[in-house]
């Protein structure tokens, strides 16, 4: 009973701290350090020969119309990019293993910050964790990006932002859990930049034990 408190205190407090983080999707105002390195006319051409494939979600989902992503779902199966430009699922990114995404926005201070904070702190995340980023972008700029902000983690692209228009994944930075079977555990919207790799952790084993608590119950019920 404690352990579930202790669980809905913090996610709770996390949640109220959403005023500190960016809106949900990019803007116009790109990192001054690669503004002059962005190529509109090749990101645009890049999404047209696309034509809407990287658009289609696989395994997953239910239904076109989405769902918001949160405790007990399943984590969608969706295209990504890496920043070479290679189409790369979820499912192969989630890797059957605990994961924690991190839910970014090149435009956003709070963003870059958390970003400093888990390089500051990366001693905190345990050897072997499997942690992306996405940010919704073209892998060319976020290319760049990265490369100015040297995230801790790999940081795959959604140019079609499908997270935010399908998942409803809105505000950025935004942290989400995954269990080893896809399942979400916690999805936490607008953490700020004081958001420690421990918490992610720790929120993520006891999102494990919630969950089972929850299936215990639902089998007795049945």
């Amino acid at each position: 009973m404690k352990g579930r408190i202790w669980f809905l205190v913090l996610a709770a407090a996390v949640m109220a701290l959403s005023l500190a983080a960016c809106g949900g999707k990019e803007t116009s105002e790109r990192s001054p350090a690669i503004q002059a390195g962005a190529d509109s006319s090749q990101a645009a051409e890049a999404g047209q020969e696309r034509s809407g494939a990287a658009s289609e979600p696989t395994g997953n989902t239910r239904g076109s119309e989405g769902y918001r992503l949160h405790f007990t779902r399943p984590f969608p199966d969706v295209k990504l990019f890496d920043l070479e430009g290679e189409p790369v699922s979820t499912r192969s990114l989630l890797k059957s293993r605990d994961t924690i995404v991190l839910f970014l926005s090149t435009s956003c201070e709070v963003c870059a910050a958390t970003i400093e904070t888990w390089k500051q702190f990366r001693d905190q995340i345990p050897e072997g964790s499997n942690i992306f980023g996405v940010v919704a972008e073209e892998p060319d700029f976020a290319k760049k990006w990265a490369a100015v902000e040297a995230p801790p983690f790999p940081l795959y692209c959604d140019p079609d932002d499908l997270f935010s228009t399908r998942y409803h994944v809105e505000g950025r930075p935004v942290v989400v859990g995954v269990n080893a079977e896809g399942t979400i555990l916690y999805a936490l919207p607008g953490v700020t930049d004081f958001f420690l790799p421990s918490q992610a952790i720790k929120l993520l084993e006891q999102g494990k034990k919630e969950l089972a608590k929850r299936r215990a119950k639902e089998t007795t019920h049945e």
